[in-house]
């Protein structure tokens, strides 16, 4: 008799299976194959590369493996295990083919809305894993070191790059015009990580040997009432000041008067005034 294709017959199937064997001892509990043994099984096993189930195997096997009918159903790893499993994984990083499969495997992936919904479902009442954690200072140092690194490799900077398509917002659009009408070919648009320095990206840059940037401060963005650990226009103006740079900050709310804002950049460019 095989395996009955009735998903019913089938899960009694299983049942009987599992009580025949119930106080058992495995066979090869405690023994593994040599590495003979293992050659010959994965020369074996690699005519069945590129071969899948039929679409009724993979139904019963997938009722196989749900709710209760899951092996380790309503059980948990001891500590110990949780701890054994941990160590067993440190250090151990993908090849960079491996990186690229998954890479591939997840490009365009979107679940579906069914998939949402249940993941939506099962986060309902549940407060996040970080609520009331927070990350110590030397983690902190950790992570500010780490990234500062990152982005001085240019391979980095220009792999972000490419992920986050950054373009100009429609402020940054109207100040571009502004810029090109009153110094044509002097500033470009820097913001999408064309230039970066010390981990920050300025918004413009001008392109004719003057070491002048300009950056545009959303008033949200950069309001301390809602960001209090952002960053301020003066420390902005001094982190770029110490590689050379004289920059120019202009508010979003000073886009709405046209006449102190050219006044205010005409300013800047010839020099008269280093910072604002």
């Amino acid at each position: 008799m095989g395996i009955p294709k009735d998903p019913e017959k089938y899960k009694l199937w299983r049942q009987r299976q599992s009580e025949s064997h119930l106080g058992q001892i495995a066979w090869n509990k405690g023994k593994h194959p040599s590495i003979e043994t293992r050659k010959k099984m994965r020369k074996n096993h690699k005519g069945f590369l590129g071969r899948h189930h039929r679409e009724e195997v993979r139904e019963q096997i997938s009722l196989s493996l749900k709710g209760e009918n899951h092996f380790f159903y309503g059980k948990h790893h001891t500590k110990a295990t949780r701890i054994k499993m941990g160590k067993s994984q440190l250090g151990r990083k993908h090849t960079e083919e491996t990186k690229e499969k998954c890479r591939k495997i997840h490009l365009g992936w979107q679940p579906s809305k069914e998939t949402r919904k249940r993941m939506r479902e099962s986060h309902l009442g549940n407060p996040g894993f970080w609520v009331g954690k927070s990350r110590s200072e030397k983690t902190k140092q950790k992570i500010r070191e780490t990234k500062k690194k990152q982005w001085k490799d240019p391979v980095y900077v220009e792999k972000i790059k490419q992920a986050l398509k950054i373009r100009p917002n429609r402020p940054e659009r109207f100040l571009e015009n502004i810029l090109q009408e009153l110094f044509p070919f002097e500033y470009k648009y820097v913001g999408d990580l064309t230039f970066v320095l010390g981990g920050k990206c300025p918004d413009f840059m001008n392109i004719n040997g003057r070491k002048k940037l300009i950056e545009l401060f959303g008033t949200y963005w950069h309001d301390p009432k809602y960001f209090p650990g952002k960053e301020s226009s003066k420390e902005r103006i001094e982190h770029f000041r110490q590689f050379g740079f004289d920059t120019l900050i202009i508010w979003q709310k000073e886009l709405e008067n046209r006449k102190l804002l050219d006044e205010k950049i005409k300013t800047f460019h010839h020099g008269k005034s280093k910072c604002s």
